[in-house]
C-alpha cells in the first residue's frame, strides 16, 4: 500500500512538473501566442512581403547574416500600430500617439494595420525594412521609445527569437541588443513609393491615451525608455484603465537604470496582469482564477507551499560563447536574465520571485584576445514548494541546448556543459528579487487579493474605484447611524412620555376612588 501511495505522488509530481522541452509556453514570447508575429510552423518565407504599402519610413540593415544559395536567411519586423497623431519618428518623437500598454500598442500581423513585414536578407548581409511611424505605449512609469522589432529566420524555418530592435528617437536612431556588435543602420528616410491610396485603418484599433508633446534631454542609447523631461498630454476620451489612469501625469520618470523594456513587454506573467488575470504556470496561459489544487503567488497560480522549510538549490552551467569586448550591455543582458527567471520558475511551476539568476564570464589568463569566452550561468531557487530532490531534479532537466541557450541569453552560446563557477570572474551581472528593476512593475499591476482569494470582487478594481467605494460605505454608515440615533430619540420620548403618564395615573387613582 506504501509503496502504491509513493508511485501515486511521483506520478502526481511528474504531471505536474512535467514541461517537456520545447513546449514549456511559460518560457515563449507572448508575441506569438498573440499572434503579433507568427510562430512556428511557419516557413521562413511564409508572409513575405516589404512592409505596408503607406510606409512613412524606410530603413537599410546591415551586418546580418547573409543568404546563400543552400542556406535563405529572412529578416522579419514589426511594430506598435500606426501613430493616430502626424510626427516624423526620423526628427523628433513629438506628437507621437501614446498606448496606454503594450499588450494594446500592437496589431495583430493578420490585422489590416500590421505594421512590419519580412524579407530575404541579401548576400551582401544588408535588408530594407519600411514601416508606419508607429505609436508607442506606457510600461509601468516610462514611455517606450518608438521602435521596430527585428527577427531572424534562417533555413526553411528556424525561427530565432527576437533580441534587437530598432530604436528611433529621432535624429538618432540605433539598433538595441544583447550582443554590442551585431546589426548596425546603414540609412534611414523618408519612403518615397508611399501609396497614399493604401488604407490601414483599423476600426476596431484601440485608442491612444496620450500624445508626447515634449522631448527634452540626451537619450541614453541603452535605454528603451524616453527622458525625464518628456511629457505627455492626455487625449480625449481620458483614458479608464487602471495602469493608465495611474500613468497618465505629464512628467514621465526617467529609466535611471536603463531598463530594456523588453523584459516586460515579451513577458507572459505581466501580460496577463495587463489583462487583470493571473497567470497560470499550469496552463501557461492567463486565467480568472487558479485551480483548486495551486495557489496564488504575486498574481501568478503556481504549486501550494508544503509544512517543509524553504530549499535552497543551485545549479550552475557552464557556456562557451561566442562574443566581442564588451561580450554584452549590461540593460540588455537583464532584461534577458529576467527572461531567465521567468523562464526557470516556468519550469518548476513556482513565482518567478523565489528564482534568482546569475551570469558572469571567467577570467582568463591569456593576454590575446578571444571571441570565444567562458561563461558561468547559476540559477538558485528559493522555495519550500518543492523539496530540494525535486527541485534538483527539474532543474537538471532544465533545456540545455546551445540553440536554447542561445535563445535565452542572446549570446551565440556554442557549448553548454555543468559546472561550478569560479571564486572569481569577470562582469557578473546578478537578477534576483532584491535587485531585478522590473519587480516593481509587476507590484504595480499584480492583484491585491490574499493568496487563497483568487475570484475577490474587488481584487482588480482601480485604486480611485476602491476609494470611492469606502467612500460610499463611510456615508452609508454616517447615514444609518444618524437614523438609529432619531430612531433612538424617539423610542425615549415615547418611554417618558409613557413614564409620565403612568406616574399621572397612580397620582390620580385616588381622587377617583374617593369619588366613587
Amino acid at each position: 500500500m506504501a509503496s502504491r501511495v509513493a508511485a501515486l505522488a511521483l506520478a502526481s509530481f511528474t504531471m505536474a512538473a512535467g514541461h517537456p522541452e520545447g513546449e514549456d509556453t511559460a518560457r515563449r514570447l507572448f508575441y506569438v501566442e498573440d499572434k503579433h508575429i507568427w510562430g512556428s510552423p511557419a516557413q521562413c518565407s511564409s508572409h513575405v512581403s516589404a512592409g505596408p504599402a503607406d510606409a512613412d519610413i524606410e530603413i537599410r540593415i546591415g551586418g546580418l547574416p547573409n543568404s546563400t544559395s543552400s542556406k535563405p536567411v529572412h529578416l522579419q519586423w514589426w511594430a506598435p500600430r500606426a501613430s493616430a497623431t502626424t510626427y516624423d519618428p526620423l526628427t523628433s518623437a513629438v506628437n507621437c500617439s501614446v498606448h496606454a500598454n503594450v499588450v494594446v500598442a500592437y496589431p495583430k500581423y493578420s490585422d489590416a494595420d500590421f505594421n512590419g513585414g519580412n524579407v530575404r536578407v541579401s548576400e551582401a548581409g544588408e535588408a530594407v525594412i519600411r514601416v508606419r511611424a508607429p505609436a508607442t505605449y506606457l510600461v509601468w512609469r516610462y514611455v517606450a521609445v518608438p521602435h521596430i522589432h527585428l527577427r531572424l529566420c534562417e533555413g526553411a524555418s528556424d525561427i530565432k527569437r527576437s533580441n534587437e530592435a530598432v530604436m528611433m528617437a529621432g535624429v538618432d536612431m540605433w539598433i538595441s541588443s544583447v550582443n554590442p556588435h551585431t546589426f548596425q543602420i546603414v540609412s534611414a528616410g523618408p519612403y518615397a513609393g508611399r501609396s497614399a491610396a493604401s488604407s490601414s485603418a483599423n476600426p476596431s484599433a484601440p485608442g491612444a491615451v496620450a500624445v508626447i508633446v515634449r522631448v527634452v534631454g540626451t537619450i541614453d542609447r541603452h535605454s528603451s525608455t524616453l527622458p525625464a523631461s518628456t511629457t505627455v498630454e492626455a487625449t480625449t476620451p481620458a483614458p479608464t484603465t487602471p495602469a493608465a489612469v495611474s500613468q497618465r501625469s505629464a512628467e514621465i520618470s526617467a529609466a535611471r537604470d536603463a531598463l530594456d523594456l523588453n523584459a516586460l513587454e515579451f513577458s507572459p506573467v505581466y501580460r496577463c496582469l495587463l489583462d487583470q488575470k493571473y497567470f497560470d504556470h499550469f496552463s501557461t496561459g492567463c486565467a480568472d482564477s487558479c485551480p483548486a489544487d495551486s495557489t496564488v503567488a504575486h498574481g501568478q497560480c503556481v504549486r501550494e507551499e508544503t509544512a517543509d522549510p524553504r530549499a535552497q538549490v543551485e545549479t550552475s552551467w557552464q557556456l562557451e560563447v561566442e562574443c566581442g569586448s564588451p561580450c554584452w550591455q549590461d540593460a540588455a543582458m537583464k532584461s534577458s536574465l529576467h527572461g531567465t527567471r521567468l523562464s526557470i520558475a516556468g519550469h518548476l511551476d513556482i513565482a518567478f520571485q523565489e528564482v534568482e539568476i546569475s551570469l558572469s564570464l571567467a577570467t582568463s589568463s591569456s593576454r590575446r584576445l578571444s571571441t570565444t569566452k567562458t561563461a558561468h550561468l547559476t540559477a538558485k531557487v528559493n522555495s519550500n514548494r518543492l523539496s530540494s530532490a525535486q527541485t534538483d531534479t527539474l532543474l537538471t532537466s532544465f533545456p540545455q541546448g546551445t540553440a536554447f541557450m542561445s535563445t535565452l541569453l542572446g549570446l551565440n552560446v556554442l557549448t553548454v556543459t555543468t559546472g561550478t563557477p569560479p571564486a572569481q570572474s569577470n562582469n557578473p551581472v546578478n537578477m534576483g528579487q532584491g535587485n531585478d528593476p522590473y519587480v516593481p512593475a509587476y507590484n504595480d499591476v499584480e492583484p491585491k487579493t490574499g493568496p487563497t482569494s483568487p475570484t475577490s470582487p474587488v481584487s482588480f478594481l482601480p485604486t480611485e474605484a476602491i476609494i470611492g467605494i469606502a467612500a460610499g460605505v463611510v456615508i452609508l454608515a454616517a447615514i444609518v447611524g444618524v437614523l438609529l440615533w432619531r430612531r433612538q430619540r424617539q423610542r425615549r420620548a415615547a418611554a417618558q412620555a409613557q413614564q409620565s403618564k403612568a406616574v399621572e395615573d397612580k397620582t390620580a387613582s385616588p381622587n377617583e376612588k374617593t369619588e366613587v
